[in-house]
């Protein structure tokens, strides 16, 4: 059984304020307060499984006011009653109330209250709150750190009242909420943000089911900020840890994402997203800078569902061309984080490719010797680093592209095959009408068999290349055997099981394997084929042969018949002179 009376007639402001966190810092013996504080409670019953005593609590300030003596502001006309009680004997039947918080800050007054009720089993609440603060005036009044900056007016006069059980469980209609929040020339600085925070002005209504963002007009360092919006289930998802709903539409002028996406060590650390928030924003920004990536007419859709980004036909200019991305970004409770890309792209620029994309520089170097420009399909997948780096042996890519125009400059695999074809077009060749189709898979970019021309030159080049830059290439060329015999190839020559003589201009195929690496290549012949679907010289002298040696076999047979014939003429003719009297008796 327990009985215990208290009463403190007399306390001091600072000894109330110490209980609070905000003001119990290694300040706290600079802080001189007035005013009539009251403590006073009293408790009486037993302590027994599911039960507490009886207890009423109550802390009164009345003239209050306290002041750091290291700051100019002091915080004046301090009024606050607050009573907790227990008129029953369980912890569902404490009772909170706070009658009153008022407080001053120079000019600018505020006020809330708040009663609490049945906080085991259904809690209720009750509150409000209303007035105007400065910020500028709350860090001249409020030792915050040295590293933030923080100045503006806020203006808040908000009601609740509900059920925290109905947020919980989706029953709207047990909780209600009124009232607007403004904000007017808000900037915040501090140490863990890359760039100040302004918000010029924000105006936000609630009500029982949603608070509406009326307007934004902010900046974010160089970066300016437009949006209106609504949010679903606030309160829910504040006080009861429910889903949050939401849309917003963001304008923008400029926006610079460096700063959020680049530290000291120039990496990014993959987040992981929330599951519990279904957001839909709606982008439309003039122009947009993402690492050396400018973007301009950026318009599209993003989507946070589930704990998943997604984009929904995010469309841009960049890269002297336009690109359309769709895909999404997770990172699952097990494993690495994942990045899933559809990307269109729209005459791109092949050297800002190469210059700007990682994925272009590790699995396709031979971008950097290119000029032109590329448009198609590509599909993106891979795991992501600790770093928000892809795992490159894991990354998996298809892409169907078409590229108009090329112009390939100081390329070694191409200069290696000139030389040994003695074919000068193939050095720095301009190419036309691409259609390249590729994979990567296991670390590696696959080339499919793609089939150009090079002047009067056919070629198919397949094969593929790896992120230790070795090449495993194979590029098919076409060309008259005449220029075959002149090259004078022996090791050419003697892969061919046909009479280079006999060939004339026949088109032949020359199978060249290109290995090594970009800048060390090394080209060999594997084999040279006459070309099939095409009248073939040796034939045609074979059978030329054939006929004559026909030709020749049939005019002896005929000699030879004509000569029986006339034998056999002869001799029936002498047959018959001798049998009707040819002779005398």
């Amino acid at each position: 059984n327990t009985s215990l009376v208290f009463n403190a007639p007399e306390a001091k402001i600072e000894d109330v304020l110490s209980i609070l966190p905000l003001f119990y810092t290694e300040t706290y013996s600079d802080l001189n307060g007035s005013g009539l504080v009251v403590l006073k409670g009293n408790m009486n019953g037993e302590y027994r499984q599911g039960e507490i005593p009886q207890f009423t609590a109550s802390a009164s300030i009345k003239q209050g006011s306290f002041q750091y003596t290291s700051l100019p502001t002091p915080v004046e006309g301090i009024e606050m009653d607050l009573t907790i009680e227990n008129k029953g004997n369980t912890p569902d039947d404490v009772l909170t109330r706070l009658e009153r918080l008022n407080f001053r800050i120079k000019d600018k007054p505020f006020s809330a209250r708040m009663v609490l009720t049945k906080p085991i089993s259904d809690m209720q609440v009750d509150g409000a709150m209303k007035g105007a603060l400065s910020m500028s005036d709350i860090r001249t009044a409020l030792p915050l750190t040295d590293e933030t900056q923080l100045s503006g007016d806020i203006n808040a006069d908000l009601k609740i009242n509900g059920s925290l059980k109905a947020l919980e469980e989706n029953q709207p209609q047990r909780f209600s909420s009124s009232g607007t929040l403004q904000l007017a020339n808000l900037q915040y600085a501090a140490a863990d943000l890359p760039e100040n925070v302004q918000v010029k002005s924000a105006n936000m209504t609630f009500n029982s089911t949603q608070a509406k963002l009326n307007n934004l007009d902010a900046t974010i360092g160089k970066s300016d900020l437009k949006a209106t919006g609504e949010l679903q289930n606030l309160f829910g998802f504040l006080m009861a840890n429910q889903p949050l709903y939401g849309k917003l539409d963001l304008r923008s002028n400029f926006f610079n994402m460096n700063p959020w996406i680049e530290g000291e060590s120039e990496t990014v650390e993959p987040p992981r997203l929330p599951d519990n928030i279904e957001f839909l924003l709606g982008v439309s920004a003039a122009t947009v800078e993402v690492d050396q990536l400018n973007m301009t007419d950026v318009r599209g859709d993003i989507i946070l569902k589930d704990g998943v980004l997604s984009l929904n036909e995010l469309t841009g200019n960049t890269l002297n061309g336009k690109l359309v991305a769709t895909g999404s970004y997770s990172y699952p409770d097990e494993g690495n984080p994942v990045m899933d890309f559809a990307l269109n792209l729209d005459k791109m620029s092949i050297p800002s490719l190469y210059q700007n994309i990682v994925t272009v520089q590790q699995l396709m170097p031979f971008a950097s010797y290119m000029g032109g420009d590329i448009s198609g399909q590509v599909t993106l997948n891979t795991p992501l680093d600790d770093t928000f780096m892809p795992e490159w042996a894991q990354l998996l890519s298809k892409g169907k592209l078409i590229v108009p125009k090329v112009n390939v400059k100081d390329f070694k695999p191409f200069n290696k095959l000139s030389e040994a074809l003695q074919i000068s077009r193939l050095k720095d060749p301009s190419l036309s009408n691409l259609r390249p189709s590729y994979y990567i898979k296991d670390g590696r970019f696959v080339l499919e068999p793609m089939r150009f021309t090079v002047g009067e030159y056919n070629i198919e080049a397949s094969g593929s290349n790896g992120l230790d830059k070795s090449l495993d290439y194979l590029f098919k060329v076409t060309l008259p055997a005449s220029e075959l015999k002149q090259s004078a190839n022996s090791e050419l020559a003697g892969l061919l099981k046909t009479d280079i003589n006999l060939l004339g201009t026949t088109p032949v195929t020359v199978d060249m394997k290109v290995s090594g690496s970009p800048d060390s290549p090394t080209v060999k012949p594997v084999g040279v084929d006459v070309v099939q679907n095409i009248a073939d010289p040796v034939k045609d002298k074979i059978k030329q042969e054939q006929e004559k040696a026909k030709q020749k076999l049939e005019d002896q047979i005929n000699k030879d018949l004509q000569k029986k014939k006339d034998d056999l003429k002869n001799s029936v003719g002498k047959k018959l002179k001798g049998l009707f009297g040819g002779g005398k008796k």
